[in-house]
């Protein structure tokens, strides 16, 4: 089967979002057959003969990713992650909480075409504990935590969920969920 250019790009995204690990990409870089064609056969061997053992190779590989991506689409990779934020509120598949902050994130590194809105979704929602500090919290305390939030996170999923489509209708008209 032919690699097709989406899937190298969405390898990129998910990579770079940390959705993939170092090793699974450096995996997929070696068993991939025709990257070079989609990238280019000199970046193809920069991954290629990348040091993915050195203490640095997370922070240099990531550069080389958005390099690699920004060569191609610039501000492709920002964009696709705020479509895929966004989709994921529209089907239920990404955290509200989390969506918010990267959202919000991205917002404050000069990326204000993101609705203001999940900015201040962000700010109402910044009294819920993150998932990545769960594990230090005693569970039942967390748990009725959570519990008491839930009618916030809620109302602030419904919100996100309608502005999101809102959002992509106007903006990314031509590129539907998937």
């Amino acid at each position: 089967m032919k690699l097709l250019e989406h899937d190298v790009w969405n390898i990129f995204q998910q990579f770079f979002y940390d959705e993939l690990t170092l090793v699974e990409f450096e995996q997929w870089i070696y068993s991939t057959e025709d990257i070079g064609e989609i990238i280019g056969e000199d970046r193809y061997l920069d991954f290629i003969s990348f040091s993915y053992q050195k203490p640095s190779a997370l922070a240099e590989l990531k550069k080389l990713v958005s390099d690699t991506y920004e060569q191609a689409c610039p501000s492709g990779l920002v964009r696709k992650r705020v479509q895929r934020i966004l989709c994921g509120f529209i089907d239920g598949t990404f955290n509200v909480v989390a969506g918010c902050r990267e959202l919000t994130q991205l917002y404050h590194h000069g990326h204000t075409w993101i609705p203001i809105i999940f900015v201040g979704l962000d700010s109402e929602l910044d009294i819920v504990p993150p998932a990545e500090t769960h594990h230090l919290w005693n569970q039942e305390a967390l748990a009725a935590k959570l519990a008491d939030l839930e009618p916030l996170i809620s109302e602030h999923g419904n919100t996100a969920k309608t502005e999101a489509i809102r959002f992509l209708a106007e903006y990314f008209p031509d590129e539907a969920c998937s």
